[in-house]
């Protein structure tokens, strides 16, 4: 009460996705035991009408995020090369076309405000894997990206940004990444394992395009010279395996560097900027446990709890943006094959570890979701599968916030600082199989 009131409406949300597939079991011109192709494409389109004040409803704004629009798909093939050895090879792709989005002012024209990006991004790799013997099996895979992201520079209205953008070209990484494991049985309930990867995550076009001063109040310099973060990832871990109950405890530890910052401070000829920048190097370790019992021949119930913990290692504080606690447990009943009744409980514990500069403690949550599975062929007289299902999440429409989720603790809290989690919402889907 007595506070600015604002209000902002999603007017429509649409989204049009189509994905056709190609899976074979059996040799094809004897190369590969199993084959599978799929292909996809994505469509988005977003509608937002905002009333910054809600005691002046005549000044309103809309914004129109047209698209992105996204191709992509990936091509796997696997081949026995000997009794106990296993070779798959496998390509990906994807494509990701981003218009800049638009904005009306009390109605108005539109007018576009960011620049148009794209990225694409183009993956080989292979993946081994050796049964030594009854016990111990081991497996390695090897990878390489090419991953280039371009901006339209001829959206910047600051031709100084603008050529040290056009002389810096578009952005490109080709990492090579790969990993080593092992599971060894060491009786027929238990097992161990261990894996050793490293990864690495380019900039996103958002990221990227946000230069200049036609896309923001402040000024922030392009660089194109930036670095992926990379990660050395470590995992180990014990299996208990029983015909009724399984169990899996995990532990991971993942060293990363070259963090990237949005918002590193700089200068431009004497103006303060900001520009993306790597910073540092931290790390983020934790557990995970995994549990699954079926209680009756119908009855399942399964639960899982993770912990995770993140560290800057430069500054020695805690890294935004971590959950704490959190967990799942489902109860599912399934009278009769495809056709299931389960409710799920998703919970997280409170946030109070946090870099005091970035976010704010968060209170715990727990929200009940319930789906449902029919088989409809019974009563479609068919062979072929058609399945109905239903679910509804947030049963009792609880507010709640993610721990991972950005805010900006210069504001105070509100439903978008930072952004509530959807409430109670349904779903009906209905597939087909012929």
């Amino acid at each position: 009460p007595g506070s600015l009131q604002r209000k902002m409406t999603d007017r429509s949300n649409r989204e049009n996705y189509m994905r056709l597939g190609y899976f074979a079991d059996s040799a094809i011109n004897g190369l590969f035991n199993d084959v599978e192709a799929t292909a996809y494409w994505r469509d988005l389109e977003t509608h937002v009408n905002v009333v910054p004040n809600t005691n002046n409803p005549a000044t309103f704004v809309d914004v129109f995020v047209v698209g992105p629009t996204i191709y992509g798909g990936h091509l796997k093939g696997v081949r026995e090369l000997a009794p106990r050895l296993t070779l798959t090879l496998g390509a990906d792709w994807y494509y990701e076309d981003r218009e800049g989005s638009e904005r009306s002012v009390r109605g108005g024209p539109r007018a576009q405000r960011d620049p148009d990006t794209d990225q694409l991004s183009i993956g080989a790799y292979a993946l081994g894997e050796w049964q030594m013997n009854d016990a111990v099996q081991f497996n390695g895979s090897l990878r390489l990206d090419n991953v280039r992201t371009r901006i339209d520079t001829a959206f910047i209205s600051d031709q100084e940004t603008r050529d040290l953008f056009v002389g810096a070209g578009d952005l490109e990484n080709t990492p090579v990444t790969g990993s080593v494991g092992t599971i060894v049985d060491l009786n027929e309930t238990l097992s161990l394992f261990g894996n050793i990867s490293n990864s690495f995550r380019a900039p996103s076009v958002t990221e990227i395009s946000a230069v200049g001063t036609g896309v923001n109040p402040v000024l922030r310099l392009p660089n194109t010279e930036i670095d992926p973060e990379t990660a050395t990832n470590y995992e180990a871990g014990l299996r208990f395996r029983q015909t009724d109950f399984n169990f899996d405890i995990i532990g991971f530890y993942n060293d990363l560097e070259d963090l990237i910052d949005r918002d590193a401070p700089t200068s431009f000829n004497g103006t303060p900027a900001v520009q993306m920048q790597n910073i540092g190097e931290a790390v983020v370790r934790g557990v995970e446990l995994l549990g699954t019992w079926a209680a009756t021949s119908n009855l399942l119930v399964s639960a899982n709890a993770t912990y995770t913990r993140g560290t800057d290692e430069v500054t020695d504080t805690p890294l935004a943006q971590i959950m704490p606690w959190n967990g799942t447990a489902s109860l599912r009943w399934q009278p009769r094959d495809g056709t299931y009744l389960e409710g799920v409980f998703e919970w997280a514990a409170g946030q109070d570890r946090i870099n005091p500069a970035q976010e704010r403690p968060d209170d715990g949550y727990g929200v009940v979701n319930i789906a449902a599975g029919i088989d409809l062929s019974r009563w479609l007289d068919t062979t072929e599968q058609a399945m109905l299902r239903l679910s509804v999440e947030n049963v009792f429409d609880k507010q709640y916030r993610l721990p991972t989720t950005p805010e900006n603790i210069a504001f105070p809290v509100s439903p978008s600082n930072p952004l509530v989690q959807p409430g109670r919402n349904a779903t009906v889907g209905l597939s087909m199989q012929f």
